[in-house]
């Protein structure tokens, strides 16, 4: 009966008293699938059933043929209509200014306090300097226009999609480069430039002599926009052009692009006025020098200005409608086979990741259990035996006998005779292996 009650209160130690805590017979056998593995594929498993499922689902819904049907009719009508008016219209621009003039330039005479070295002196001469003129209706008779050519492309619908069930067309603008000079007269005054702004005007006239006459500008050629960045990301991004308590951004004209709409008028802009193909203005500015891919730093004082490109467009053209009904993105989207495939590939795929899930979960619970099960059995076996595994004591161990302490030192084996374990030993020196008859 001692026996018991010792190995019964040994337990208790071992187990932190009243309650079970993890102990070495709890940790797990590291001889199985690792179960970082398992859990991933067990995440990858789930993401892609719960995929496959909604795919499948949406494969019962047909939203592009609605999409679809939409645009066929814009190219029905721009192939029957629309494309032959706006073949048969002409598109002209010119410059109203700045105008290449000769202007006298006055001499400079240099202070009598200034280093030679630091000042040369000028005389008054004469040269050619881009000026803009305050121009009457003569002047701008005299100006000549010049005629947009056409210009066919292909269909730019976005690829890979199915494209059997979308009708086809020919698309038609015109458009023509070299409008400005290669290179322009100008300097950074902080955040302005300079150099002459561009005035143009648009002619557009109907294939019945309607004509409409679109203004544009004034447009620097280059300019800067203020940017909400602090100091350390303005240095880091827009080269530290940081002035007038904000940081500023390089921007160049880099095309003109215009989107018009016929009417019994003739060709208009949009219901606001705007005649962008964006429906914004028609000056397109980047961070890129036109035509290329060199990005802009706030010194840069010139780019090659002779490669924008002014475009016009007509507001019936079916890709203006594709660019409304894909919200940009040209694809109409995937037809519900194809919804179906995927749906289906996605559960097989899902389904293989999570085969080996649930097996490894239950062998690894069942081993768990299993070796928790063994030891339990070897402790109730030494109870019942009376060959607890822990009779030995260390060779300095504090027992408490009746309502006193008594320090001993026993030899290995050896257990006090007489005694009782009381609360104030508790279960920390029973845990020592210490039996009481």
């Amino acid at each position: 009966m001692a026996m018991a009650a010792a190995a019964i209160a040994g337990r208790r130690g071992r187990f932190g008293g009243g309650g079970f805590s993890r102990t070495r017979y709890d940790e797990p056998e590291d001889d199985g699938p690792s179960m970082l593995w398992i859990g991933l594929f067990a995440v990858c498993g789930v993401a892609l059933v719960v995929a496959g499922v909604v795919y499948a689902k949406s494969s019962y819904e047909d939203p592009r043929k609605e999409l679809v049907a939409q645009y066929n009719d814009e190219v029905d009508l721009w192939t029957e209509k629309y494309r032959k008016e706006f073949a048969q219209s002409k598109f002209s621009w010119r410059i109203l200014n700045p105008h290449m003039k000769e202007v006298t330039v006055p001499g400079t005479v240099c202070p009598p306090e200034s280093d030679p070295a630091d000042c040369t002196p000028t005389t008054a001469h004469t040269e050619e300097q881009l000026v803009t003129l305050n121009l009457t209706a003569a002047d701008k008779a005299k100006i000549a226009w010049t005629q947009l050519p056409a210009a066919e492309k292909e269909d730019a619908l976005a690829r890979p999609q199915k494209l059997d069930d979308i009708h086809t067309y020919d698309e038609l603008m015109f458009g023509a480069g070299g409008m400005f000079p290669e290179e322009t007269k100008g300097e950074w005054d902080d955040a302005d430039w300079t150099g002459e702004p561009y005035l143009l005007e648009l002619r557009a006239e109907t294939s019945s002599g309607q004509v409409q006459t679109f203004a544009m500008g004034p447009l620097p050629l280059l300019k800067q926009r203020p940017i909400g960045a602090n100091q350390k990301m303005c240095r880091i991004h827009y080269g530290n052009n940081m002035h007038n308590g904000h940081c500023w951004d390089t921007l160049a004209l880099s095309q003109i692009c215009v989107q018009l709409n016929l009417t019994k008028d003739g060709w208009v802009g949009d219901k606001n006025g705007n005649i962008g193909c964006t429906g914004h203005d028609a000056a397109v500015y980047d961070k890129h020098c036109p035509g290329t891919a060199r990005l802009l730093s706030p010194h840069t004082a010139t780019c090659d200005f002779s490669l924008v490109n002014i475009t016009v467009r007509s507001a019936q053209d079916p890709h203006v409608a594709a660019m409304m009904l894909t919200a940009g993105s040209l694809n109409f989207g995937p037809t519900p086979g194809e919804n179906w495939q995927s749906g289906i590939v996605m559960l097989a795929v899902g389904g293989v990741l999570l085969l080996p899930v649930l097996p490894v979960l239950y062998l690894n619970l069942f081993a768990k259990r299993r070796s928790y099960h063994q030891h339990m059995m070897t402790d109730f076996d030494s109870i019942r035996t009376g060959s607890s595994r822990s009779r030995s004591i260390s060779p300095h161990t504090r027992v408490v006998v009746g309502d006193y302490d008594q320090d001993a030192v026993y030899a290995d084996g050896d257990l006090p005779k007489t005694g009782t374990v009381s609360q104030r030993g508790g279960a920390k020196y029973a845990a020592q292996g210490v039996e009481v008859p």
